[in-house]
């Protein structure tokens, strides 16, 4: 087992999260590795964290440049990076001890292009006390492979959970996998599911390590949980490109099962944002769902689901009521089924 990993860390104002994270790469079973650190204009003393380690381990680079995004830090990262193997990490997230060491193994022992880690969910008042104890614990390696076919399947249909393949975090990827492939800088959310979706394009196969050895740090700051305009404009691009892929390669139902996926979380959506009366978010949705209505995508899914989009954005109040007749005559007939 040998080869060089790149494990590439975008840092923006993430002074209070980031020395865990750096640690968590330094004490790596597998020492042949180096930490790309690329600071996207941060405010805070992110950018003084970061020299300060680089001071202590040669195999840290650090890059500073101005705000751009975190596609762009990602994109500047892997144009730096010199491994024969890329491995991606948030900058407020940490990962176990042995997780790079034992992705490397599962990645040349299966052949997959693609390695990818099981993570845990951590609230930040207690990431130090969990990820210390997951880390002390001795754990037997557990994992499967994942056929290209399958993976591809998994952005239709996510078997697997978890959503192991809508995140980029926790990822080991072979680097001559990678082409010409790179993060769509236009986006800012999305943009890690319509990369791994293009990898997977290209006939990749995966691995998956059942372990959950890659810490996802939940706090009020995370990218995932801010939900404003640009979110919604860029999730529906990002699936709609999918959408387009799926097509392309002859993939007509997995398309036409994104597809109508897309068109329920904009129904949710949409219907979350009035009962929470967020008319700003409203209005953005409705300018998505015009757009939708015009695509040859729309037109292609079952006339029941057509009708009721154009309900819900044409006449809300009637399709509210609809909606809610349908589901009390639903609930209605279950009872019903529990005294046959």
């Amino acid at each position: 087992m040998s080869g060089l990993i790149s494990v590439i860390v975008p840092v923006y104002n993430a002074a209070p999260y980031l020395r865990a994270c750096i640690e968590s790469v330094l004490c790596q079973t597998y020492p042949d590795f180096e930490l790309i650190l690329t600071d996207d204009g941060s405010t805070d003393q992110s950018a003084e964290i970061c020299r300060e380690f680089c001071r202590k381990d040669p195999r840290i680079r650090f890059y500073p440049r101005e705000h751009g995004g975190v596609s762009a830090a990602r994109n500047a990262s892997i144009e730096q990076a010199k491994g024969t193997y890329l491995f991606f990490l948030d900058c407020d997230d940490a990962i176990h001890p042995a997780l790079l060491q034992t992705l490397l193994s599962l990645s040349e022992s299966c052949g997959a292009g693609v390695a990818v880690s099981g993570y845990r969910r951590i609230s930040s008042a207690l990431f130090s006390q969990e990820t210390a104890a997951v880390s002390r614990e001795e754990q037997k390696v557990s994992f499967f492979s994942v056929g290209n076919p399958e993976a591809l399947g998994e952005f239709s249909c996510e078997q697997f959970g978890q959503g192991l393949f809508s995140a980029i975090g926790g990822k080991l990827i072979r680097r001559e996998i990678l082409g010409t492939v790179r993060f769509d800088e236009e986006l800012t959310n999305g943009e890690d599911t319509q990369f791994l979706y293009r990898l997977f394009c290209s006939g990749t196969a995966a691995v998956l390590l059942k372990n959950d050895w890659y810490y996802y740090r939940i706090h009020s700051e995370s990218a995932s949980r801010k939900r404003g305009p640009e979110f919604y404009w860029s999730i529906y691009r990002c699936q709609k490109f999918i959408v387009r892929g799926e097509a392309a390669h002859g993939r007509k139902e997995s398309s036409g099962l994104i597809e109508q996926t897309l068109l329920y979380d904009l129904l949710d959506w949409y219907r979350a944002s009035r009962r929470e009366k967020q008319d700003h978010l409203r209005r953005v949705l409705e300018d998505i769902a015009f757009e939708e209505r015009k695509s040859e995508e729309f037109q292609k899914l079952p006339l029941i689901d057509r009708v009721r989009f154009l309900l819900a954005f044409s006449c809300y109040p009637v399709y509210h009521a609809v909606r809610r007749l349908l589901t009390f005559f639903r609930k209605r007939r279950e009872r019903e089924a529990r005294f046959l």
